[in-house]
């Protein structure tokens, strides 16, 4: 998102992995490395991380992966490198030890703070089957700066206090718009899940 006279505010980095996690130590040097770069050009940016994984379970290839996962020739298994989750349904350490290198890049509050720092970073490990699609809820732990359920709240937040509260002159500008309880277009069936921003 960007504002006219001000420049990029909001950004979102979105990567996917289906296997190799073995590589994952490359996307995070790939990570420190995009996240430096912008907010060198942007140091007010709110920039966020997003990484999604096929959650691949440890044992027999899935059908629907068969066209871009191979087997292990001993044991006709996924192979250890593609899998994200072990048949005793823990983590595998390719992406536990991943998830605590991001720890560590996320949570930048000020654009004084270091700018190889995202605001927020969240990792999702997404069931290829079953439901598909489904997230793996007990990863990250709930405690986690990793979650997606703050993941936009977060951003905003900083948002809120960089772009509208940090700089009052703008905040015409600058400020979320909300929309206004009667507004007909909340009514509408396609709005179902929407939860808006209502305000007078």
């Amino acid at each position: 998102m960007a504002k006219d006279g001000i420049g990029p505010c909001v950004a979102v980095s979105m990567k996917g992995s289906l296997n190799a996690f073995r590589n994952l130590t490359n996307r995070l040097e790939e990570a420190v490395g995009d996240c430096t770069n912008i907010h060198i050009a942007y140091p007010a940016l709110v920039y966020g991380f997003m990484h999604v994984f096929r959650a691949n379970a440890e044992g027999p290839l899935p059908k629907n992966a068969e066209r871009f996962l191979k087997t292990d020739p001993k044991t006709g298994n996924l192979l250890a490198a593609d899998t994200a989750i072990t048949k005793n349904g823990e983590i595998t350490d390719f992406i536990r030890n991943y998830a605590a290198a991001m720890a560590r890049l996320t949570g930048r509050r000020d654009l004084r703070n270091d700018v190889s720092r995202y605001e927020t970073i969240a990792l999702l490990l997404l069931h290829p089957e079953n439901p598909v699609g489904g997230v793996f809820e007990a990863f990250p732990a709930l405690d986690s700066a990793l979650r997606f359920d703050t993941f936009f709240e977060t951003m905003l937040g900083q948002y809120d206090l960089r772009f509208v509260y940090g700089a009052p002159m703008l905040k015409g500008v600058t400020r979320r718009v909300f929309w206004a309880a009667d507004s007909p277009v909340l009514a509408d069936a396609r709005m179902r899940d929407f939860v808006p921003r209502i305000a007078d």
